[in-house]
């Protein structure tokens, strides 16, 4: 991936750049193995097609936010994204704050 600009270069050059770089790959390839994302449907069943000019203003602008449909590939990769969620939950549980 190219360098973000948000990581700056040179002597200053953020010291967890490679690894926020890898993880948003990997997160992005997960999410394209794992779903089929296709644009959403109005109450007719016609396509809506997001407004591909529509950021936010400033100096770190992003998309606004869109509808869009988002499906399992398959019934058995549903399956794999249930489970490994289930076992995430499990794991992150030991974190969460209790009141004493």
């Amino acid at each position: 991936m190219q360098c973000m600009l948000t990581y700056w270069q040179g002597r200053r050059i953020c010291p967890g750049k490679l690894l926020a770089e890898n993880s948003l790959s990997i997160t992005i390839i997960r999410i394209l193995w794992a779903f089929n994302i296709s644009k959403a449907k109005d109450g007719f069943g016609v396509e809506i097609t997001p407004n591909i000019f529509d950021y936010t203003d400033g100096f770190n602008s992003k998309p606004q936010p869109f509808s869009c449909d988002i499906q399992a590939r398959s019934a058995a990769i549903e399956k794999i994204i249930n489970s490994e969620a289930q076992e995430g939950e499990r794991f992150l549980d030991k974190y969460l704050y209790e009141p004493k």
